[in-house]
């Protein structure tokens, strides 16, 4: 899908809209509509759903307030969705809710996006204070990846695709981070140029070196 289709960000007066370029076509399709700031756009893996950050709860301090938001591109994936998360939040045993957390993506080729309604197929991942950047998704599109504000510093969070189980990764403000191929390790580029490696010793923990 990411060779079919290539995104961009267009500004309009400090209102930033994500686009979607078909790159045989040229023809631009906007998938995000809202009177805020839509800005770094990351493709999930299997190319059914786009991450992105946005500010459209509200903008304070110098900064603004963002928070990690993701857009599905079909009814389908986003009725799945809705249905694993339900299941999720409810009270299951935690080996239930890896093996959930667990279930592989669908390798998909082509997609036929469904822009219809798509507005309304928008779903917030956070909902920390402060603001959020640096985002970055795993092979498997279950978790992100990011730098938050949370606290009054930048340091380096992942949380997964419903929003839960929020863990810090390392006290750093990140550049740009970088999963490693099996989603075991994090690599976090620092501001200063220094990389940090944080190990998942499991779903739950992770381990700075």
């Amino acid at each position: 899908i990411r060779r079919q289709r290539q995104m961009c960000i267009r500004d309009r007066y400090w209102i930033t809209d994500i686009f979607i370029i078909s790159v045989k076509s040229g023809k631009m399709h906007n998938i995000t509509q809202s009177a805020s700031q839509d800005y770094m756009p990351v493709w999930s893996p299997d190319g059914t759903r786009i991450f992105f950050l946005s500010d459209r709860e509200g903008y304070i301090e110098e900064w603004g307030e963002s928070d990690v938001w993701q857009v599905f591109l079909t009814k389908e994936v986003h009725e799945d969705y809705l249905r694993r998360r339900q299941q999720y939040r409810e009270d299951l045993p935690d080996e239930e809710q890896e093996e959930l957390l667990a279930t592989p993506l669908r390798k998909t080729a082509r997609i036929r996006i469904d822009f219809a309604g798509i507005d309304r197929r928008v779903e917030r991942v956070t909902s920390l204070s402060g603001t959020e950047w640096a985002l970055a998704v795993s092979h498997d599109g279950l978790t992100c990846a990011f730098s938050s504000r949370a606290i009054g510093k930048w340091e380096t969070y992942a949380i997964n695709e419903f929003g839960m189980k929020l863990r810090k990764i390392v006290k750093i403000a990140p550049r740009q981070i970088v999963w490693g191929p099996k989603d075991e390790r994090v690599f976090v580029l620092g501001t200063k140029g220094s990389i940090t490696v944080a190990h998942f010793e499991d779903k739950g923990t992770a381990r700075e070196k």
